[in-house]
């Protein structure tokens, strides 16, 4: 067994704009499926709102995570 703290919190100076803007390049890989699928046959809309939150939301992260660091930087 390893000798490691049991509770070992995140550093600080971890970068998560990277993680979010991959998630933000799927949410818009899924908008454009969806939407193609969309033009071709009847699907919920709730597919494609789904989609918009999911980018939506993640913009408000990149945001959020980019002003928190450069507050940090300073």
């Amino acid at each position: 067994m390893r000798d490691e703290p049991a509770n070992r919190s995140p550093p600080e100076d971890a970068d998560d704009r990277r993680p979010i803007a991959v998630g933000l390049v799927l949410w818009l890989l899924a908008t454009v499926v969806v939407a193609t699928v969309a033009a071709i046959r009847e699907i919920p809309s709730e597919a494609l709102w789904t989609c918009v939150a999911g980018l939506v939301l993640g913009v408000a992260g990149l945001l959020h995570v980019s002003r928190r660091r450069r507050m940090n930087d300073r």
